[in-house]
């Protein structure tokens, strides 16, 4: 996948998952169900215990029953990670930091990379590098005002990640301030295996959530 086409992709998109999990059937059980809810991007960090084995089985099923799913690894700090996990069938690579030694990995191999940044002076040097979108964390703390402020000098792609809410008014409001997607962790996907009302529930919380995108940009490709 290029650049390009990813950039596309998380656009339309307006949310990605981000999960982490150390049982592969809690993360297959959740990933299906964001997929029942519209998700289309999927990003499974590697923060856990045995994550790329966990990986592995969640690739296997999206490539059996999910279509259209565009799975990517996070938590990406260093190459050996990172070619790890595309070797595994990750898609799009993303991490908290800028670890410019991944992006420049990443520029070489053809894989779409989002290195994370805090500050004007680390978004400048992810965008000179090379980076197609860039990663604001911890977004929450730092608020909408400033990714607004941000952009006015640095205008880019970015994606919010970090202590943002899964609700449908948190996703208008970053949407509407400039951010390309958000990416929502456990206050939309718990971690550890779900009751089946549970998976129900994240499903309807997907669901309101796509539709809030789609209000904002139209329906997902």
């Amino acid at each position: 996948m290029t650049d390009e086409r990813f950039a596309e992709l998380v656009t339309r998109a307006g949310l990605v998952p981000v999960h982490a999990d150390s049982d592969p059937v809690a993360a297959v059980e959740a990933v299906t169900a964001c997929y029942a809810g519209g998700i289309r991007l999927f990003e499974f960090t590697d923060r856990m215990p045995g994550a790329l084995e966990v990986f592995h089985g969640i690739k296997r099923v999206a490539d059996a029953e999910l279509p259209g799913m565009v799975l990517g690894a996070g938590t990406i700090t260093n190459r050996e990670r990172a070619a790890a996990f595309v070797d595994a069938g990750a898609e799009f690579l993303v991490s908290p930091v800028l670890a410019p030694q991944v992006l420049a990995w990443s520029r070489e191999r053809g894989v779409p990379f989002v290195p994370g940044a805090a500050s004007p002076t680390e978004v400048w040097r992810a965008l000179e590098d090379g980076a197609n979108v860039v990663k604001l964390f911890p977004a929450g703390p730092l608020g909408p005002a400033y990714l607004k402020s941000l952009l006015g000098p640095l205008p880019c792609k970015v994606m919010v990640t970090g202590g943002v809410s899964a609700t449908p008014e948190a996703i208008r409001t970053w949407l509407g301030t400039g951010a390309v997607a958000v990416g929502l962790g456990s206050d939309l996907v718990p971690r550890g295996r779900l009751l089946p009302e549970q998976l129900v529930d994240l499903t309807r919380k997907c669901e309101a959530l796509t539709t809030a995108v789609a209000a904002l940009r139209g329906p997902a490709a």
